[in-house]
């Protein structure tokens, strides 16, 4: 997964919550009833022999099933790691595009979280958002499972950072 670096310890692996991969399944098997379904319901008036039926069936849900598998992959490696020295977002996209950010704890602005609607304030998933210093957008992930416990692991993390004196930008002349 990710190497340590020297007197790193991961503190938590967080995943997106079950229930988006669960919406993803009941679209699918829609998708993989709804033509089965329909050839059943109009067997009656087809003229095309079963037997091509059949295949050109079998190609739907073969085709339903690797889209599934496709997602399903896409949910298990996206994974937020955090540490106590940094917290590494590995975002997969599709089957063969991944996206790493590493974000060093003591660069970390802001965390925010979102939990918008009741599905989420009852199964406690929401949006959470990394602002760090310096960088232009932020590092965000959808769906996380208790966003509320990782930002006080954050800023738990924040606090036990030693305190160094920032200079400032400009210094005026006295």
């Amino acid at each position: 997964m990710i190497v340590l670096q020297d007197g790193e310890e991961i503190i938590s692996i967080v995943r997106k919550h079950w229930i988006s991969l669960f919406f993803n399944a009941a679209v699918m098997l829609l998708l993989a009833i709804l033509p089965i379904a329909l050839v059943l319901y109009a067997q009656p008036f087809i003229v095309i022999p079963i037997h091509v039926i059949v295949f050109f069936l079998a190609a739907w849900v073969l085709f339903v099933w690797t889209m599934f598998v496709t997602m399903w992959t896409n949910y298990y490696l996206d994974v937020l790691i955090l540490t106590n020295k940094r917290i590494v977002d590995m975002e997969q996209f599709i089957l063969f595009s991944r996206d790493e950010v590493t974000i060093p704890i003591d660069r970390i602005e802001d965390v925010k979280i979102e939990v918008k609607g009741f599905l989420p304030t009852v199964l406690r998933y929401g949006n959470m958002q990394i602002q760090t210093a310096g960088a232009n957008r932020e590092t965000a992930m959808m769906g996380v499972r208790h966003p509320e416990r990782i930002k006080q692991q954050i800023d738990t993390l924040l606090q036990t950072l030693p305190r160094t004196r920032r200079q400032p930008v400009f210094e005026e002349k006295q």
